[in-house]
């Protein structure tokens, strides 16, 4: 019986040293763990913001943070609601996050201290006066007004920013609010970081530093510099307002906001008529075929008459009449340049040897008033073709004229005083495949250089070319 017990208390003295050594065992690891901070992470999207992974800061360094790139964090196996155009650009700029909501510029938008609207944008090569700098890349070409003369283009978006709060940062940066481009499969295509602004601070490490104090509010023009062809009016632009400086966690960590340019000029309710195939097939039972042209053309904006080409139609300071119009593969004597890019394929005279032909459309442009601007450019006028179900197929934007202009950045300024009159021929480069006698073609005016607002902001002129000629 005493042998027993003794088994009993070795038995028992046994199991109670396990307990303790891997109580101990456990306890350690526990305490290792809690114990160092975890490293933050900051995730960069190499395509959306190419210098950020060389300009990690020291301190970013010292605090362990781990710098990766993300070319695709989104999961392709999208359902059907996924899709959805918005979703689609809203989870690729929150790099995954459902739920992010995408505004509308021109309304407030809060995050964390400030608040932001987005009050306006506009594409150009012409370098403002108002800018305090423009950067020192290899890439970028200008001239002696640094203004851009290869294949890239200033992007500048206003917004008003106003500081409502104190409670997160004691300071802000507006190269915090990046730009992306996106197409029409809600792919990103282009964007970037912040170039320049016009916050009149010296060009140092910490320009972009924007010291609104609590409760001003003022207007900043951020400006971007992306490639041409990735600013099509096809694709959507959005800006992402990220003030934390590292990868967003939840919804409220990141704002996301419509800029006035190419698709993205839709109202939710534009949104709706344009996309959905209900309400277009209700269009086609009521409407005639230059209605719907007319709301393609406009961006959804209801009620804008598509003119008649030979007819005065007056937008801003001018009145334009459109004379003719002409396809063909010749280039002419009087035309200034023709650009030099690799999708065309010209011979010895410039004539086009391959898919693309000369559309040139002969306008004459009348100074009326002096009223809303001090220049005109003949840039501001676009090609549009579309089918015979009022579908968008081609067209593009001006690549040539007879100016007389020396070939620069502002080659496109027509320089028309008040009271003359000049006829200017107009010539876009546009694929064959495009070029069908059953499809109709019009120029939109739109001197503003911004996302039309009213019916009044842009003009619809048919030219003689395919269909428009019998309607």
């Amino acid at each position: 019986m005493k042998r027993r017990n003794n088994y009993l208390d070795i038995i028992l003295a046994a199991f109670i040293c396990i307990l303790i050594v891997s109580r101990f065992i456990f306890f350690d690891v526990g305490v290792a763990d809690s114990s160092q901070p975890e490293p933050q992470t900051k995730i960069v999207n190499s395509e959306f913001q190419t210098d950020d992974i060389e300009n990690v800061t020291q301190e970013e360094k010292s605090k362990d943070i781990t710098v990766i790139t993300n070319n695709n964090m989104i999961d392709t196996n999208l359902t059907e609601q996924e899709k959805d155009i918005w979703e689609k650009i809203s989870l690729d700029c929150s790099g995954g996050i459902a739920g992010i909501e995408v505004h509308d510029y021109d309304i407030e938008v809060r995050q964390d201290d400030w608040v932001y609207v987005v009050k306006g944008a506009e594409i150009s090569k012409t370098r403002k006066e108002t800018w305090d700098f423009v950067p020192d890349y290899d890439k970028y070409e200008y001239d002696e007004q640094e203004n851009l003369i290869n294949e890239y283009s200033y992007v500048s978006v206003l917004v008003n920013i106003t500081r409502v709060d104190t409670e997160r940062h004691s300071e802000g940066y507006v190269n915090s609010i990046g730009l992306g481009i996106y197409n029409e499969q809600g792919e990103r295509v282009g964007g970037g970081e912040a170039k320049t602004s016009d916050l009149g601070n010296p060009h140092t490490s910490s320009y972009f530093c924007h010291g609104i104090e609590l409760g001003e509010s003022r207007d900043v023009e951020i400006v971007y510099i992306i490639e041409d062809c990735d600013l099509e009016e096809d694709n959507y632009y959005i800006i992402e307002v990220d003030n934390r400086g590292v990868t967003p966690q939840a919804p409220d960590h990141i704002s996301l906001i419509r800029v006035p340019l190419g698709k993205s000029v839709l109202s939710e309710e534009q949104e709706r008529v344009e996309n959905s195939e209900t309400s277009l097939n209700a269009a086609r039972m009521t409407q005639g075929i230059w209605e719907r042209i007319s709301l393609r053309a406009s961006s959804g904006i209801a009620g804008i008459e598509v003119h008649d080409y030979g007819t005065e139609v007056r937008q801003d300071d001018w009145v334009y009449v459109v004379k003719g119009a002409e396809i063909s593969k010749t280039r002419k004597e009087t035309w200034d340049f023709v650009p030099d890019y690799d999708k065309y394929e010209y011979d010895e005279q410039e004539n086009l040897i391959n898919e693309y032909s000369y559309v040139s459309v002969l306008v004459n442009i009348t100074r009326v008033d002096t009223e809303r601007h001090s220049e005109g450019y003949v840039n501001s006028i676009w090609l549009g073709i579309f089918d015979e179900d009022a579908e968008r197929v081609g067209g593009g934007e001006v690549r040539t004229a007879d100016l007389n202009n020396s070939h620069t950045s502002s080659y496109f300024c027509h320089a028309i005083e008040l009271g003359e009159s000049r006829d200017v021929e107009i010539v876009y480069m546009i694929e064959d495949c495009d070029l069908q006698e059953n499809n109709y073609y019009l120029i939109k005016v739109n001197n503003r250089g911004v996302a039309p607002q009213a019916p009044d902001h842009i003009s619809l002129v048919k030219i003689p070319l395919g269909k428009s000629i019998e309607n």
